[in-house]
């Protein structure tokens, strides 16, 4: 969350920002960017992720992109479990 304020004040011109919630993004492949935040600014909620420890404006696209890769990596999860377990 360190670089989310700086971002806020370059993108948007304001410190006057509210983070309404944060969550867990899961990046396949990637160690560091692992949380992004809804936030408020100017009464427009806005979602801003990280890449490369890098704040970014994510889309409502991007966010339902990981929801498909981690039904994937889910259906995987549960195959191999399934393997597993099988007599």
């Amino acid at each position: 969350m360190r670089n989310l304020a700086p971002f806020i004040k370059r993108q948007f011109g304001t410190e006057d920002y509210e983070v309404i919630s944060e969550f867990p993004i899961l990046h396949e492949g990637w160690e560091m960017d692992f949380v992004a935040w809804i936030v408020l600014v100017n009464g427009i909620k806005y979602v801003v992720g990280t890449n490369h420890g890098m704040c970014y404006l994510m889309s409502v696209n991007e966010l339902n992109a990981h929801v498909d890769d981690y039904n994937k990596a889910l259906r995987g999860t549960c195959a191999a479990i399934d393997a597993l377990t099988e007599q």
